[in-house]
């Protein structure tokens, strides 16, 4: 399990990723099992029968990171459908709920934490969380990318200008 600071020395900045974020906490067997399922796959893992260079992290305990190098061979939609049924079981087997993309992971006075949009806007409003506090982007989608996955709230596309 890496940090958010230490992805850079993970991902290459042409590599294709993959982002999904999980709030419930995990203990060490789960994480265990977790890594053991998406070692296997991404070892394995193969378009039109070539080898995918591909690697998987946990991040920050409550996101799962898979890349791809592309500029060695391509996932082909095929082999992302490979991807995403794993991840479908690995959400169902411990109840992650990854595919949930309408809750926010906010990086606020060093901890992470999860609202729906509704929240954040009601916390603005009451001055509780700030426009430049930080959120997880989760479309980033290549290592390129990466600088700019935490970003400042009025950033998003949740943010509502009349908080301002």
């Amino acid at each position: 399990m890496i940090s958010f600071s230490e992805l850079s020395h993970f991902i290459r900045p042409n590599q294709r990723i993959w982002l999904y974020q999980f709030e419930r906490s995990l203990n060490e067997q789960q994480i265990k099992e977790i890594e053991n399922t998406l070692q296997t796959f991404v070892t394995d893992w193969s378009s039109h029968g070539q080898a995918l260079h591909a690697k998987y992290t946990l991040l920050e305990g409550h996101y799962i990171l898979i890349s791809v190098d592309e500029n060695i061979f391509e996932a082909s939609g095929c082999s992302i459908d490979k991807c995403t049924h794993v991840l479908q079981k690995i959400n169902t087997e411990y109840s992650l709920d990854l595919f949930n993309r309408l809750i926010i992971g906010v990086y606020r006075l060093g901890h992470l934490n999860f609202y729906t949009k509704q929240v954040i806007q009601k916390q603005i409003a009451k001055g509780e969380i700030s426009a430049e506090d930080l959120f997880v982007d989760l479309s980033i989608s290549t290592g390129n990318a990466l600088t700019h996955m935490l970003k400042p709230i009025h950033q998003s596309w949740f943010y509502s200008s009349r908080h301002a």
